[in-house]
């Protein structure tokens, strides 16, 4: 098998917890509504990495943790089975929430940050819930 940018493993092992399906972090709200977990899987290609440390990642971690947002995996060590993916390094991110998620990227004090970020990289990034 050729080693390339994402291990369908990881991801996999990612959305699983070691009892199986991990329905236990679906929760509910006043209004009995199911909430689920949301994630950010990104790939991303820096170009500058002085720059994307200090005046992105540094000041856009804080951001990312007020919405609950929490590092699942941070890669550059992938194994492809199948297919073929972005180039660069997989960024997971969880989230409490789809909501959360979104709100994080939307937040008036991100969007410097993700333009300082559009600058000094390029990536593919998707936002998704549990689902099952």
């Amino acid at each position: 098998m050729k080693t390339i940018k994402l291990s369908a493993i990881l991801l996999v092992m990612s959305l699983f917890d070691t009892t199986g399906w991990a329905q236990n972090e679906v929760k509910t709200n006043s209004a009995e509504q199911k909430i689920m977990p949301a994630y950010l899987l990104a790939f991303v290609r820096v170009e500058d990495y002085k720059t994307y440390k200090s005046e992105y990642l540094d000041k856009a971690t804080p951001i990312i943790t007020r919405y609950g947002g929490v590092p699942i995996a941070v890669s550059e060590s992938l194994l492809l089975l199948e297919g073929s993916l972005p180039k660069g390094k997989l960024v997971i991110v969880k989230f409490p929430s789809m909501n959360a998620a979104e709100d994080f990227y939307s937040d008036p004090e991100y969007q410097p940050l993700k333009k300082v970020r559009e600058q000094v990289s390029e990536s593919d990034a998707i936002l998704f819930e549990r689902g099952f």
